[in-house]
């Protein structure tokens, strides 16, 4: 891994840092490092055989020293004892679903030949510890077939370390709002470096008058303890809790377009929803309006001036309000049940409000299908997952429903949709008396 894209924990994130404190430092008023306990990984020792033939590949975090000989499917369902299963899918959803049934059905292994991804195992979402994932491995260069005979020799190590984010101020008047703007630099899957144009935007910022702060984070693309695989983003829910009292949060990032938070307005910018996988989507559950803007097709990041202007209008003129976060939602919103609507008809709309259920927004992803957010997440979870031959919402543990079509397991969700339903109308009840 070079300085400029590594893991969380590396032996370079100092420099990485370090660097960051060289842009910054001498255009703040304040700089601040906080260190966070993460999992951290390499690779001792790695060697790939296909038919006699050594492969070029990369070993996916967080694969587990193995040892494999066997011989290779193609279909996740001829999975057993001394197979590896390639996978040629474009698309993470594929890669996911066949996880669930390459560990189903007792793959040693996962050859990916077309996408990478993190080396998770179900149950997904999940936002604690998990067992450890199968090895999965990033092919260059080759395509192997079902029948090859595979020798796979991984010696990698997992260990307990610490992840170093930087925070920069530039303080403003008395009473100013205090805009963050946001990124982060273990860019081992993106390969972004939105984190060094990010800081350079931040120097140009003026301050007169709100205060703008900088936050560029790690344990964003890997880090999260345990082998959680609820992996993306561990930080910054940890450090989201620091910063509830700011108005809006902006990430930089190396994507396209603008992304707006649900919830948030602005009369001269429009943009779809914020990625549940964004920064973003852990500073909005935090209760900070967020805004993900892509840097790459826009404006190159020689002209970061061009950036400034449009994040300083951004920060202007924007409105976050409880009508517009449930008109955003409302797909979702129209599968509660009557109970928590009657109940969420005694707010009054206020933006203070809006940020008050934010905690009620989580995660779920039914597959094959994609990953989307709601609020009462377990419960459209629930209603949805008829849909699909998996249902995955987030917690700890996480919420696993695998299609079937008989009456113990329509009976199993009907008296589940009831106890979640039940748990959420009893915290919201009480969140509703300390509010009103």
């Amino acid at each position: 891994m070079s300085i400029e894209h590594g893991l969380a924990g590396d032996k370079n994130e100092g420099r990485r840092v370090e660097k960051l404190r060289e842009i910054l430092e001498d255009v703040s008023d304040e700089v601040k490092v906080y260190r966070e306990r993460i999992l951290t990984w390499e690779v001792n020792h790695s060697l790939v055989i296909i038919n006699g033939e050594r492969i070029e590949h990369q070993v996916l975090p967080y694969s587990p020293t193995s040892y494999i000989r066997g011989h290779i499917v193609e279909n996740p369902r001829e999975c057993g004892k001394g197979t590896v299963l390639v996978n040629g899918d474009e698309s993470q959803s594929s890669v996911y679903y066949n996880l669930v049934l390459a560990k189903r059905f007792g793959c040693q292994g996962v050859l990916l030949t077309k996408i990478r991804t993190v080396s998770v195992s179900p149950p997904y979402l999940q936002d604690g510890a998990s067992e450890p994932p199968l090895p999965l491995i990033l092919l260059r260069n080759a395509n192997p077939k079902r029948g090859n005979l595979v020798e796979i020799n991984l010696e990698a190590k997992a260990r307990i370390g610490h992840a170093y984010s930087i925070h920069a101020i530039k303080n403003g008047k008395e009473q100013s709002k205090k805009i963050l703007l946001v990124s982060n630099h273990d860019t081992w899957l993106s390969g972004s470096n939105a984190w060094m144009t990010s800081a350079k935007i931040f120097r140009e910022l003026k301050n007169n008058p709100d205060q703008w702060e900088y936050l560029c984070m790690s344990g964003i693309e890997s880090g999260a303890p345990g082998f959680s695989s609820l992996y993306w983003a561990y930080v910054a829910r940890q450090l989201g809790k620091r910063f509830i009292d700011r108005h809006l949060a902006v990430e930089l990032s190396d994507t396209l377009g603008l992304s707006l938070s649900p919830g948030m307005k602005h009369p001269g910018m429009e943009g779809k929803l914020i990625s549940p996988a964004s920064i973003s989507f852990e500073l909005l559950r935090a209760g900070i309006p967020s805004a993900n803007l892509g840097i790459r097709q826009v404006f190159p990041s020689s002209q970061p001036v061009d950036l400034v202007k449009m994040i300083s209008v951004l920060s202007s003129s924007f409105k976050f309000s409880l009508e517009k976060l449930i008109n955003d939602l409302v797909g979702d919103y129209s599968l509660l049940s009557a109970e928590i609507k009657a109940l969420l008809t005694n707010l009054r709309g206020e933006a203070k409000e809006a940020r008050y259920l934010l905690r009620y927004l989580g995660r779920y992803m039914g597959l094959p299908g994609e990953m989307e957010y709601a609020l009462f997440h377990k419960i459209v979870a629930i209603r949805k997952s008829p849909r699909y031959e998996f249902m995955f919402a987030e917690g700890n543990p996480a919420l696993t429903i695998e299609r079937a079509n008989n009456e113990f397991l329509r009976g199993y969700r009907s008296e589940l949709d009831k106890e979640v339903t039940d748990a959420y109308l009893s915290q919201l009840y009480e969140d509703l008396q300390e509010l009103l």
